[in-house]
Formats: C-alpha cells, sequence, structure tokens
C-alpha cells in the first residue's frame, strides 16, 4: 500500500467521521428545541399559576362581610359609603390594577398565552361597566406606567358604565337558580 492509498484510506474515515457527527449534531439540535419548547411551556405554566393565585386572593377578599360590603358599595358608587369602606374599596382597586398592570406587561413581553390575554382584557371591560371601577380607575391611573394607562383607558373609553344595584345582581343570580333547577319563572 502506497503513501497515496494511505491518504485516500484516511480522507475517506475523515469523512464518515464528519458524517457521523454532523448527524450526532443534528440530534442533539433537535433535543435542545425540545427542551426550549418545554422550559417555555413550563415557563408560561409558572406565569399563569402566579396569576391564578393572585387573582384567587384578590376574590377570597371579598370573603370577609366587611370587606364584600365595601366594596360592594365602592363598585355601584353608592352615596351612603363611609370613609373607611372607601380606604377599603380603594386597597381592593388598587390590588386589582396593580395586578392588571403585571398581566398587560407580562403579554407585552410574550409571556401571555392569547387566551389568557383575551381573558384578562373581557375581565377589565366587564370592570370598566361599573362607575365605581372606572371612578377608581381615574383616581390611581397616575401611579401606573404611561403604557398600561393608555391600554386602560382605550378599554374604558369603549365600554359605557352602567349602574346596577347588587339588589339587581342579586335578583338575576335567583332568577338564574330557579331556571337552572327547573323551577317555573313566577314561583
Amino acid at each position: 500500500m502506497t503513501l497515496t492509498d494511505l491518504s485516500s484510506i484516511g480522507s475517506f474515515i475523515s469523512g464518515i467521521a464528519v458524517l457521523t457527527s454532523l448527524v450526532f449534531l443534528w440530534f442533539q439540535l433537535r433535543q435542545i428545541g425540545r427542551q426550549v419548547q418545554q422550559a417555555e411551556k413550563n415557563q408560561q405554566s409558572m406565569i399563569a399559576q402566579a396569576r391564578t393565585e393572585r387573582l384567587v386572593a384578590i376574590n377570597l377578599t371579598m370573603a370577609d362581610p366587611l370587606m364584600a360590603d365595601a366594596v360592594s358599595r365602592g363598585m355601584t358608587g353608592a352615596d351612603d359609603i363611609t370613609f373607611t369602606q372607601f380606604n377599603q374599596c380603594r386597597a381592593f382597586f388598587r390590588t386589582t390594577f396593580l395586578s392588571s398592570e403585571e398581566a398587560y406587561f407580562q403579554n407585552v413581553n410574550g409571556l401571555f398565552t392569547e387566551s389568557a390575554f383575551s381573558s384578562f382584557v373581557s375581565s377589565i371591560r366587564s370592570g370598566f361597566r361599573l362607575p365605581g371601577f372606572r371612578a377608581a380607575w381615574r383616581i390611581s391611573r397616575d401611579s401606573h406606567q404611561a403604557e398600561f394607562v393608555a391600554f386602560m383607558d382605550k378599554n374604558m373609553s369603549e365600554v359605557r358604565a352602567h349602574s346596577v344595584s347588587d339588589a339587581d345582581v342579586l335578583a338575576q343570580w335567583k332568577k338564574l337558580i330557579r331556571e337552572e333547577a327547573g323551577v317555573a319563572p313566577d314561583a
């Protein structure tokens, strides 16, 4: 065997080694891609869980009868709200707006799914139907970032406020319960 033959064999083996390395690299890149996708899913899951925990905590505040009364009076714009109830209500709204701002910027940074953001927007728009929510936003809007303020102001401008009393909401709920239970409406 000549030196040229050995060189050719060496080149052939080297080519196979490079090809094997490329195939191995391809498998590694696929695996890394799957790991990145899983990490993104895990991150979105953690964000969703944290958001749910925040919203549950805000809603559990309403289990306290004093807070429920204060927020109810504040949401509907009751004239007989006391200063203490106003401060309780204001704290509730402040918490709600801070949570909303966090959700908004998570979406801006691509950390929110479209369905979660759509649900968030629906919730905000529902809140803006209530005069107390609108008034609370107008009072606290200057303490938020300009981009979030523009988002909230836009949503508020697209929703018409209407007064709804707690008695109206309770009557509607009772009517729906009767419908679900199959009881005649005038029973």
